[in-house]
């Protein structure tokens, strides 16, 4: 056990190491010194932004799960759909809670707010590709699961290097660059989506859709559960998140 857990560690790690710098250097980079100047810099905030209401996109349920999954794989057919729900639901008051905060708190207008709701799907399809790798590692399947965590940057190594090189240059903006990495995360999702239900027959249809007033102790213990995962969410967001937010807020020329 110990020796396959050091041998999934080590192939995560290369897996890393291979694809994840050709994004950082080879798009990323590319992208900052291509756009007009300031435009990077209100995309790098927004994308600040979407995280500091995250507890709501996530509220832990992604480390339950993985947790809960692993200690009872043979509940996964009947909690996940329930959890799937809740993630819609989550991700709903998350997007929605978010551009008003943008809108009403720090003032964001018409010129950042399509922006932003472009990267905030972009974190609902990040935690959703996220939650459905939670399953595939609870079940054991460790090395899938590495290399599944790469995928997305690798896709997006597909599609924004087609936007960077393979159209031109008047095409590129923080949007477009944005909308490379929905396309990216989808496909990602598709993909996961479909590796989890070759591996177990899984249901999309909630025990509580029919009959709310009885599932709804169930979900409320399911929030309950998660709780803890989501006040790290929380304190670890506000941590690393906020600086760029507020100085992008409280600089004339931030």
């Amino acid at each position: 056990m110990q020796r396959e857990f050091l041998l999934n560690i080590l192939f995560l790690v290369a897996i890393n190491l291979l694809i994840k710098p050709f994004f950082i250097f080879g798009i990323d980079l590319t992208v900052q010194n291509r756009l007009p100047e300031g435009d990077y810099g209100l995309y790098f905030t927004l994308l600040n932004f979407t995280y500091l209401f995250q507890i709501l996109n996530d509220f832990g349920i992604q480390n339950f799960n993985n947790r809960h999954v692993s200690q009872h794989p043979q509940l996964l057919p009947k909690y996940f759909p329930n959890l799937l729900a809740l993630k819609f639901l989550l991700s709903t008051v998350y997007i929605c809670l978010t551009l008003l905060a943008a809108w009403g708190l720090a003032g964001y207008g018409l010129r950042e707010l399509p922006l932003l709701f472009i990267l905030l799907f972009n974190q609902v399809l990040a935690q959703g590709v996220l939650f459905l790798r939670s399953n595939i590692s609870g079940l054991g399947y460790y090395r899938l699961d590495s290399f599944l965590s790469s995928l997305d940057k690798l896709l997006m190594l597909v599609t924004c290097g087609l936007l960077l090189w393979g159209m031109p240059q008047a095409a590129l903006s923080a949007q477009s660059f944005a909308l490379a990495q929905t396309v990216a995360l989808a496909l990602t999702a598709v993909v996961v989506g479909f590796v989890l239900h070759g591996k177990v027959r899984l249901s999309l249809r909630p025990s509580w859709l029919q009959n709310w007033r009885a599932g709804r102790p169930a979900l409320l213990a399911l929030f309950r559960k998660s709780l803890p995962y989501a006040l790290v969410i929380l304190l670890m967001t506000a941590y690393t998140r906020l600086d760029a937010v507020l100085l992008e807020r409280l600089l004339p020329d931030g």
